[in-house]
This record gives C-alpha cells, sequence and structure tokens, in this order.
C-alpha cells in the first residue's frame, strides 16, 4: 500500500467514530467484484462515465470470457447488461443494472427481463444466463459498514466476512483509491457481555499483534498495511492471503506428497528464524494460523496471528502457559503446574507436530487420550501406511524435532541443514 493508499501505521486511540458519516476517498462510484477468483482485479465504475457495458464482445467496457466466470460463455450475450448511474428526484446518485437479453440478467437470484432494469444497492449479487450463474457482487463505494469506524468506512469497501471466531472477526476489504484487497481483522468490545473479559483479552491480543507485526518485515509473515485502534475496537489491515489457511490444505488431500510438505516446510522454518532472530517467541504454531496464497503445491505461505508472540533473548524464558493444547510443547504443558520456564525452543516443537501433519496427514497425539499426556510424553503414534511413503531422513528430522527434552531438540539453523532440508529444488522455489 503507498503512502497515498493509507495513513502511516497509526495508534490511534480517540472515540470510535462509526457515527460519524464519512467522506467518499474513491476515485469510482461503484465496483464489480468478481465471485469466481479473488485474485482479478476488481473491476472499477469510474466518476466521469455513467454507463460501462458488460458482455462477451469487444465492443464492452468490462469483457467477460470463460477464464474469469464459471458460467457457459456460449449463453452469454454479446452485450448482456450495463451499469448505470442516473440521479433520483433528490439529485442523490443511484446504480441501475440495466438487462439487454433474453438470456437472463439476475440480481440476487432474482430475474430482471429484457429491457428492464433494477435499482442496485450494496452487496447485491450479478448472475448472468442463469439464477446460480453469480458473476459480479456490486460494491457501492458510498456504503458505510455501521460496524467500523470512519477510519475505515473512508477508505476501504467491505466485501464480505472471511472468518469469524469468539470475539473478532475477519474481512474481505478493497481499498477505494488503489483497488487493492485486503484482509481487516478486528476485534470490538461489547459492554454487559457475560465474558467482557475475555474479549477485552482479545482485543490486548490483537493490540499485541499490532505493535508487533509493524515492527516486522519478512516474505514469511503477513504484513501489516495498517492499525487502526479505538476506545471500542482495533482493526488491523493486512495482506490478503487468497488461498485460506495450511489446516484446509492438509484436510483437502489424505495425505501430501512429500516434495510438497519439504516445500512448505522450508519456508516456515525461514520465518520462524527471522522471527527468533529478531528475539520474537511466536508460541501459536499451527497449521490454522499459516495463511496460504492458494491451495496449489507451488503456493506461499505465511505466518500470521501473533497474539501470543513475546519478546525474548538469550537470557529471557516465558513462563506464560498460552498457545494451542495440541502443538503445545511439553514444557509449556507441565509450566501450568510447576512454573517451569521455557525458551524458544517450544517454537521447534510446534513445528515439529507440523512437519509430522504435512509428512503423513493426521495428528501425532490424538491416537488415545488424554492428548496431553501424549505430549509430555512424546507419544505419537507412526501408522505404517503413511509413513511408509516418506523418506527415513524425513522421519528422522521429526524424530529430532520431537524432542520431549527441549534442550535435546535441534535449533532452527540446525534444522536447516539437516540432510533432508539439503534439497536443491525446495530451496531454489
Amino acid at each position: 500500500m503507498t503512502e497515498k493508499d493509507t495513513q502511516p501505521m497509526s495508534q490511534n486511540v480517540d472515540e470510535d467514530a462509526e457515527n460519524v458519516a464519512p467522506t467518499n476517498d474513491s476515485t469510482s462510484w461503484g465496483l464489480l467484484f468478481w465471485t469466481s477468483n479473488r485474485d482479478l482485479e476488481t473491476e472499477r465504475l469510474r466518476h466521469g462515465k455513467d454507463l460501462y457495458k458488460v458482455g462477451r464482445g469487444v465492443v464492452n467496457d468490462i469483457i467477460i470470457c470463460q477464464e474469469n466466470c464459471r458460467i457457459n460463455i456460449h449463453n452469454l450475450s454479446r452485450v448482456h447488461c450495463g451499469f448505470k448511474r442516473i440521479k433520483d428526484v433528490t439529485a442523490d446518485y443511484q446504480t441501475i443494472i440495466e438487462d439487454y437479453s433474453a438470456n437472463g440478467t439476475f440480481v440476487n437470484g432474482v430475474k430482471i427481463g429484457k429491457g428492464k432494469n433494477k435499482l442496485l444497492t450494496h452487496g447485491d449479487e450479478i448472475s448472468m444466463t442463469c439464477s446460480k450463474g453469480k458473476v459480479f457482487i456490486y460494491l457501492d463505494t458510498q456504503h458505510r459498514n455501521p460496524g467500523f469506524p470512519a477510519d475505515i468506512n473512508k477508505k476501504f469497501v467491505i466485501v464480505e466476512n472471511l472468518g469469524k471466531g469468539s470475539f473478532g472477526e475477519v474481512w474481505l476489504a478493497v481499498h477505494k483509491r488503489s483497488n487493492k484487497k485486503y484482509a481487516i481483522k478486528s476485534v470490538r468490545h461489547q459492554t454487559n457481555c457475560y465474558n467482557e473479559a475475555k474479549r477485552a483479552d482479545a482485543v490486548q491480543q490483537l493490540k499485541n499483534e499490532s505493535d508487533l507485526l509493524c515492527t516486522l518485515e519478512h516474505p514469511g509473515i503477513v504484513k501489516v498495511e495498517d492499525s487502526i485502534c479505538k476506545a471500542k475496537s482495533i482493526h488491523l489491515v493486512l495482506e490478503l492471503m487468497n488461498g485460506g489457511d495450511l489446516q484446509k490444505r492438509i484436510k483437502s488431500v489424505t495425505q501430501i506428497k512429500e516434495s510438497t510438505g519439504k516445500y512448505y516446510f522450508f519456508q516456515l522454518l525461514l520465518a520462524v528464524q527471522y522471527l527468533h532472530k529478531q528475539g520474537i517467541v511466536h508460541r501459536d504454531l499451527k497449521p490454522e494460523n499459516i495463511l496460504m496464497s492458494s491451495q496449489d503445491d507451488n503456493a506461499i505461505l505465511k505466518i500470521s496471528d501473533f497474539g501470543l508472540s513475546k519478546f525474548v533473548d538469550e537470557e529471557t524464558v516465558c513462563k506464560t502457559y498460552c498457545g494451542t493444547p495440541l502443538y503445545l510443547a511439553p514444557e509449556v504443558i507441565c509450566n501450568r503446574t510447576i512454573n517451569r520456564p521455557y525458551t524458544s525452543a517450544v517454537d521447534v516443537w510446534s513445528l515439529g507436530v507440523i512437519l509430522f501433519l504435512l509428512l503423513s496427514g493426521y495428528h501425532p497425539f490424538i491416537h488415545s487420550y488424554p492428548a496431553e499426556d501424549n505430549i509430555v510424553k512424546g507419544a505419537y503414534l507412526l501408522r505404517k501406511e503413511r509413513w511408509s511413503k516418506v523418506t527415513s531422513e524425513g522421519l528422522a528430522l521429526v524424530r529430532k524435532m520431537l524432542e520431549v527434552n527441549p534442550i535435546q531438540r535441534p535449533t532452527l539453523e540446525a534444522i536447516i541443514e539437516d540432510p533432508w532440508m539439503m534439497d536443491d529444488e525446495s530451496q531454489r522455489k
């Protein structure tokens, strides 16, 4: 994001201004968001031109081809429909869609009819040739989302919800000036909430993540583009990773190819090595916190969710019980009762669990319950039908990383130089 795209990184602690109508920061009166592929650039309906024609013919302002939609292109008319900006009786601008085709243009599943038009509102789904043939989501650049402060509404158009947790949400947004897509991660305070204390902790974690991410610059770490901290909420504007998370990729197949798993793992190693060199322990590494550019074998992976991270140095240890239980190192679990300190070796353990998953397709410690007992003992299950497909060098590295004694665990530098990692093809990628 350039300097013109957004304000410099800031922690604005003024009261939320959600009741203030934002000024429009857009060069367009509307946007058409492709539903078939988020990688496609959003179409702009720019000021100065009040009609945009859409169809498969080259005469159109927006040309639809088979590569950018899921409908049968042969059923699409040469000039199929048009998006038009008009003034109503109050002299306010509105957007209508005009249907030029007998083959069908639909708004939210309802057919318009050839020669007719339909008034559009923010978020309307536009389908062509059939009611399920979604092509665009119409975005009104004047639309104000009441769930966001004026700082967000002025610069971004909120498209859709990407995910929701107990206390926070992640939204897909388009920057009005640059037309770039971003993910906005938000946590809001709620008064009179029975678990307000936990929500306050979530807000603080996101604040920690904001403070931390602003200091980091690495291709394997999700980049924060802006940070807006209000009295009642905090919002992080993050680079968008369209491929979902690594957990989704692992679940999509029975077992990922070893070469692909190695390529993914190598990227994670370099990112965590960078963090440790900055004196940062992530403490919550897991597939759900690893985002992907796509679900392909050659995808770029980036680490996210730094709310539990902590700055440490060689003389500092961590003492807080935190993280996700199935990926916690034994010393972290034991820390609950005997207050035993731990170091950056906890991230090496979590990476070992992730490598186990990448190579086998299943979790090492849930073969019997309680799983935490298995973790403390280092009792992982090796299924012959899965590990017979993995080289002995790959399994040997997993064994080294899942060492219960953190002192005997290999360093990240030693892992990078492990015989299994000496793969020119993975490193070239």
